[in-house]
């Protein structure tokens, strides 16, 4: 069973994440430091149907964590990442 967060808990971390978006965090060290915007552009890309399925469950499983979670297009950049490195580009 899961000790239930204070309820001042989640007000906190909803603020300290603004802040750290907007590049106001008062401790920067608590926060990484200011975030930088991604400038993305539009690709499709044509998945196998049965992949579809554990993607969405992939982007809901980091969407249900409290920190660290990945956004589905950091997933993607993630995933571009491993293939660039394994097919050494």
């Amino acid at each position: 069973m899961q000790k239930e967060l204070p309820e001042w808990f989640d007000e906190e971390a909803a603020r300290a994440e603004e802040q750290a978006i907007s590049g106001q965090a008062v401790n920067k060290d608590a926060s990484g430091g200011p975030v930088k915007p991604v400038k993305r552009i539009n690709k499709a890309f044509q998945v196998e149907e049965g992949r579809v399925a554990k993607w969405h469950l992939l982007v809901a499983m980091e969407k249900g964590k409290r920190r660290g979670h990945k956004s589905g297009p950091e997933l993607i950049d993630e995933a571009l990442d491993l293939l660039f490195e394994r097919y050494g580009i």
